[in-house]
């Protein structure tokens, strides 16, 4: 029997959240199985799309199957389809809210000059807290989508809604998705937890001083945007991850994420009161003469900050709709 779109599918959706050296191996062997298994029912006649569905059915749901060749459980608070996913995010959401709150922790007592074991009582204290909230937002969130039994493209238990098989060019890279939610983690990571670590640092009357570049108390009161950001990022990539390709929901996420984002941005860089006004005294003593130069161009900072921001968020969506639309109509 040659190649069937179907069995394609099944096998796509069994091995999409895999590991790369696993996908293989359980593609191979999932193929060898589902022609064993159509030669045994069907003999000499050639299978039609009813027994392909039949044997696939016999098999289980894609989510079923790839719990199995990966030893998961199903004891939780989510079921399937979507415990697998939920594995799978809760992986790469605690490695990055730990990476992230290890770095902010560090560099916020080397600022500080901390005595070292608190500096440790408040590295582990931030980790363990940022991991429980953390914890607690996914599991929130997938217990959600299972109690509410949206719907997830690409976590269909049905055979006839599998996820097509995405053409190389119309793929996600699994890498650029993950590095997004890191970069969305670790930006509001440092924001909430230390912004004082962008910085300048000089000696004033003989003694080290360090002034952060933004307003502390303005960022301290604009909280909730900068959780928005994160929050914001966060979808957008997550959701790129679990397609996997351009689709059309990939589209209308990322348009509607980046409009609000963009928004967000706009009135959160815009205030005049997020630059710290003593951190342009620091440059007058670090750079002398060559401090009025240097402090025009970080006047501005916020505001060149913010066209790159824009120009950044409508690239994406552009190239985003492009795809979409190109590779929807294949």
């Amino acid at each position: 029997m040659g190649k069937n779109d179907l069995i394609e599918r099944y096998i796509y959706a069994v091995t999409k959240h895999m590991k790369t050296a696993m996908q293989k191996d359980v593609a191979k062997e999932l193929e060898t199985i589902i022609q064993d298994m159509l030669e045994e029912r069907c003999e000499d006649v050639i299978p039609t799309e009813h027994d392909v569905k039949v044997i696939l059915t016999e098999l289980g749901t894609p989510a079923e199957l790839a719990s199995k060749y990966k030893g998961e459980t199903q004891d939780c608070l989510i079921g399937q389809p979507y415990y697998s996913l939920y594995v799978y995010v809760l992986k790469i959401v605690t490695a990055c809210v730990i990476g992230g709150m290890l770095l902010a922790q560090i560099m916020a007592a080397a600022i500080s000059h901390t005595i070292w074991y608190i500096a440790v009582y408040q590295i582990i204290s931030g980790i363990l807290g940022g991991v429980l909230a953390g914890f607690a937002f996914v599991t929130l969130l997938f217990a959600f989508l299972y109690k509410k039994e949206i719907k997830i493209e690409g976590l269909s238990d049905g055979i006839d809604n599998l996820p097509p098989v995405p053409q190389k060019t119309n793929r996600i890279s699994k890498a650029d998705a993950i590095i997004g939610i890191i970069f969305s983690v670790i930006f509001t990571i440092i924001f909430l937890v230390c912004p004082q670590i962008i910085c300048i640092a000089f000696v004033k009357n003989g003694v080290g001083v360090y002034e952060p570049l933004f307003n502390l108390e303005y960022i301290r009161q604009t909280w909730y945007l900068i959780l928005a950001f994160g929050i914001l990022g966060i979808v957008r990539d997550s959701v790129k991850f679990i397609d996997g390709s351009y689709t059309k929901r990939v589209m209308f996420v990322t348009i509607i994420t980046n409009l609000i984002d963009g928004a967000l941005t706009i009135i959160w860089l815009l205030n005049d009161k997020i630059m710290n006004p003593n951190f342009f005294e620091g440059i007058e003593q670090l750079f002398g003469e060559n401090a009025e130069g240097i402090s025009q161009v970080f006047i501005q900072f916020n505001k060149v900050f913010l066209a790159i921001i824009i120009f950044a968020l409508g690239i994406n969506c552009i190239e985003t709709v492009i795809k979409a639309l190109k590779y929807s109509r294949k």
